[in-house]
């Protein structure tokens, strides 16, 4: 939807003669507040409701001489209310002339619409120009002007402005949400060089450990050594297997901030999905993963789909790895007053610290976790460890991810 047109435009009105001060007053403001009073009074007088005017209202300042029209343009910045339109006459003994006040104003706002008024013929347009330089923000009325030249003037260069003022301010919205864009893009990427980087120096040990088993291996002749070096080998084979897995998981992360306009993510498909990437690990260990959801539609948040899944997908990993035995609960709960929804990711009481894949009391969060933080709070949300007040802290820890909800029917919380 188009902003209403502005029904209020300031115009500088620059002339040593205050009879034209009283003239372009009448021009362009007493004749329009004075058709508004009769048009009220006439109302009152039939007994009609009196109709706010949609006419054009113009603010007029005027000064005698460029040097004050210059103070009155820089004070007018100064309170951001700037003019949009300046009539400046040419000739104003026996300070600067018209064409060195149109420099002096535009030295001051490059924006300022211009109409230069004058009676001689002793500049051409080629003199002006060169004087000016070639701009569309100057136009030449010639005295003695038309009262309807005047106001169509006035009307149609105020409407410039403003339209270039609501452009230009589009275009820097634009390009504000375009460096926050590239800011976000380079956050991640250092965070998941972070993670790669923690992934190949944790590759170190369990390849050290492997070759060492290896040449064992080759000189031992006892069975049961033999059988403990190849138990070795296996679980460093299993190790360096993670971190090979966990390398793809980063390389193949979503990049950067949602994409314009607001969509709606089905936390519960997203959910399902990561529980089926994890699903082989979790039989392996006779791992449960319990999903509990509130009645009513199924959760939903705002946000890009594909980052929060793989959101999901990173923290449903974290906690399968972690948890040896029992469950792993993942709830939702909608705060319908705050527009938000909770994930809580629940693990064992006697689950052992997250790190390196989380977050651990004593040295803070990982940077796998550092990683996931940052995903959350690019699609608007927050992650953090279960706090010590939350009731399922009694059971339980884990983290909570905390996201805007989305979808037109706020799901409810769930009893």
């Amino acid at each position: 939807m188009n902003p209403a047109p502005p029904t209020h435009r300031r115009i500088l009105l620059v002339d040593d003669n205050t009879a034209i001060h009283e003239d372009f007053h009448k021009i362009l403001v007493g004749r329009e507040a004075a058709t508004a009073d009769i048009d009220q009074a006439a109302a009152l007088f039939f007994g009609d409701q009196p109709n706010p005017t949609s006419a054009t209202r113009f603010d007029l300042t005027c000064a005698t001489q460029g040097e004050e029209a210059l103070l009155q343009v820089q004070s007018s910045l100064a309170a951001h209310t700037p003019f949009a339109l300046a009539f400046v006459d040419m000739r104003m003994p026996p300070g600067w002339d018209g064409l060195e006040t149109i420099r002096q104003l535009w030295q001051a706002d490059p924006h300022l619409e211009v109409v230069l008024c004058t009676a001689y013929s002793d500049h051409s347009w080629l003199e002006i120009q060169a004087g000016l330089g070639t701009t569309d923000r100057l136009l030449i009325l010639k005295k003695p002007f038309d009262t309807m030249e005047v106001q169509q003037m006035a009307l149609a260069l105020t409407e410039k402005w403003h339209l270039r003022q609501r452009t230009e301010s589009r275009h820097a919205s634009a390009e504000a949400a375009q460096r926050r864009h590239t800011q976000a893009v380079v956050e991640t990427h250092q965070a998941q060089l972070q993670c790669v980087t923690d992934r190949l120096r944790a590759l170190i040990p369990p390849v050290h450990d492997l070759l060492a088993s290896a040449m064992t291996l080759e000189t031992t002749r006892r069975l049961d050594q033999v059988q403990g070096l190849a138990r070795q080998l296996r679980r460093d084979g299993e190790t360096i297997s993670q971190l090979a897995r966990d390398l793809q998981r980063l390389a193949a992360l979503h990049i950067g901030p949602p994409l314009p306009g607001a969509r709606s993510a089905p936390l519960l498909a997203s959910c399902q999905r990561a529980i089926e990437a994890s699903a082989i690990v979790a039989g392996l260990k006779g791992l449960r993963i319990q999903v509990e959801t509130p009645p009513g539609p199924p959760p939903t948040a705002a946000g890009d789909p594909d980052a929060l899944g793989q959101l999901l997908l990173l923290l449903v990993d974290m906690a399968v790895r972690r948890v040896d035995e029992g469950t792993v609960r993942i709830k939702f709960e909608s705060r319908a007053e705050a527009n938000e929804i909770d994930v809580f990711l629940l693990l064992p009481r006697d689950t052992p610290p997250l790190e390196p894949y989380g977050w651990d009391a004593q040295t803070g969060p990982s940077a796998m976790f550092a990683l996931a933080t940052h995903l959350a709070s690019l699609q608007g949300g927050t992650l953090a460890p279960l706090p010590p007040s939350a009731k399922e802290s009694a059971h339980a820890i884990g983290v909570v991810l905390t996201l805007p909800l989305g979808g037109a029917n706020p799901v409810r919380t769930a009893g």
